[in-house]
């Protein structure tokens, strides 16, 4: 049978790693609209969609993730169709609150590295790692789980893959520590994520430090 638009984004995602038609359909889905270029334009569009590659990595570091998404969805709509692209669109999708178009992004990277050489399976398990953990941020630890399973099978020694898996699995069993599962650094942290890091965790130790009267004073900061 096949899948209408309108049902391709509620498949999970264990099935479209499987199902390459409607893994089709749904990054077609959530593609970038095609751009087509000036012939007058005095910069030529290798050019300009490494310039627009470099601003969307400055502004992924310091955190302005709707910039870097914008100047993803241009370079990918002008054909710019690389691993790294889709997963680092992936990344700036999720961080600006689209999760169906991040999951098309992860699956259209994972679908260009089946078509590469078939023995780069940590590259296709980092792909699904970022997957899963995306079914984690949106609460869903059963698809993570399956994903996961996935990449562990393509990379079994990645640590990162076993971790989030026992702590799911943790999680599932009411751990008490479960909760800090959700809590967990996604990707690399920017260099402005790490500072606010730093200065909310002083803020909580001084918070804990101080006389009760003087909390609500702390708390304003």
């Amino acid at each position: 049978k096949l899948v209408d638009a309108n049902e391709v984004n509620t498949l999970v995602s264990s099935i479209l790693l499987t199902d390459a038609a409607a893994r089709d359909k749904l990054i077609s889905l959530h593609r970038p609209s095609a751009i087509t270029t000036s012939h007058q334009s005095v910069v030529p569009p290798i050019v300009r969609v490494k310039l627009l590659r470099l601003r969307a990595i400055a502004f992924e570091a310091v955190g302005d993730y709707e910039a870097a998404r914008t100047n993803l969805e241009i370079c990918v709509g002008l054909g710019d169709e690389t691993i790294d692209n889709w997963q680092r669109l992936g990344r700036a999708r999720l961080r600006t609150g689209d999760f169906d178009g991040s999951r098309a992004a992860f699956l259209a990277a994972f679908q260009l590295s089946l078509a590469r050489d078939q023995s780069q399976t940590d590259e296709r398990a980092s792909i699904l790692l970022q997957l899963g953990e995306l079914h984690i941020l949106m609460g869903q630890d059963g698809e993570a789980s399956r994903v996961l399973a996935a990449a562990h099978e393509l990379a079994p020694s990645l640590a990162r893959v076993n971790d989030l898996t026992n702590r799911i699995e943790l999680a599932s069993q009411g751990a008490p520590d479960s909760k800090k599962r959700v809590q967990m650094p996604f990707w690399p942290e920017t260099p402005s994520q790490a500072v606010r890091a730093r200065i909310e965790g002083w803020l909580e130790s001084a918070h804990v430090a101080l006389p009760v009267a003087m909390r609500p004073a702390l708390a304003r900061v």
